[in-house]
């Protein structure tokens, strides 16, 4: 397993024009099994550090490779986080494309964690993320959608919340180094729980809060490319009906 740190454009509805990000330093942390990367994904990441260096900022990039486990592969990344000096962490899939403006706007937010929903790779139109709702209807900030779950696919989260919930959850020792039981995948009452939505029940039982931003397109490659937003594919339709 390896483990290698290495150290204008549309804008969504809603991102300041122009935003401060000084003293705010993002670390873009990406799992991969293989080492492999997308191409149009590293693309999106170089014009989003772009982006984040001309707003004040600092982003660094950071992955790990041949981890069989993706649980496995996310605790290390936290591990590398916390240990930077970095104030927030993306975790974003090697096999995602996204709008470069959507990491700037997520910062600008402020939020303890906001995401990002991505299509599942599938032809029937699908998204990882469950939502809040109070009386039949989502409940919203702005333009954000809270969430209490969601997938680690494009996912930004505050230092305040990583160090807060190291300290909460157990170790495991592994390769002669201990990774803190941030994600995991448990076999609960309700079934198969994935990582990701181990992490988000978490944070919201440490008292924090999730977000939805659902405007940007995202692109997921598999077999074939699977495009589309949150807002269109889902939000649209159900008012539609």
């Amino acid at each position: 397993m390896t483990e290698t740190p290495v150290v204008v454009i549309e804008e969504p509805k809603g991102t300041p024009e122009q935003p401060n990000f000084r003293g705010r330093s993002v670390l873009i942390a990406i799992p991969t099994y293989d080492g492999k990367v997308q191409v149009e994904t590293m693309g999106c990441v170089l014009q989003a550090a772009d982006m984040i260096r001309g707003f004040g900022g600092q982003c660094g990039i950071t992955y790990v490779k041949g981890y069989p486990h993706i649980a496995k592969a996310r605790n290390a990344l936290a591990k590398h986080f916390c240990a930077s000096l970095a104030t927030d962490l993306l975790f974003l899939d090697a096999d995602i494309e996204f709008s470069p403006s959507a990491l700037p706007f997520c910062m600008a937010q402020d939020k303890d964690i906001i995401g990002v929903a991505c299509r599942v790779r599938d032809d029937k139109v699908r998204y990882k993320v469950h939502l809040r709702e109070r009386d039949g209807v989502y409940e919203a900030e702005g333009s954000l959608l809270k969430a209490d779950r969601m997938g680690t696919g494009f996912m930004l989260i505050k230092r305040q919340v990583m160090e807060t919930l190291r300290k909460s959850v157990p170790t495991y020792r592994q390769d002669g180094q201990d990774y803190p039981l941030l994600f995991h995948m448990p076999v609960t009452e309700e079934g198969y729980v994935g990582e990701d939505y181990y992490f988000c029940d978490l944070a919201r039982e440490a008292g924090f809060e999730l977000f939805l931003s659902p405007q940007p397109v995202m692109t997921h490659y598999g077999a074939k490319a699977y495009s589309g937003s949150f807002a269109d594919d889902i939000l649209t339709k159900e008012e539609a009906a």
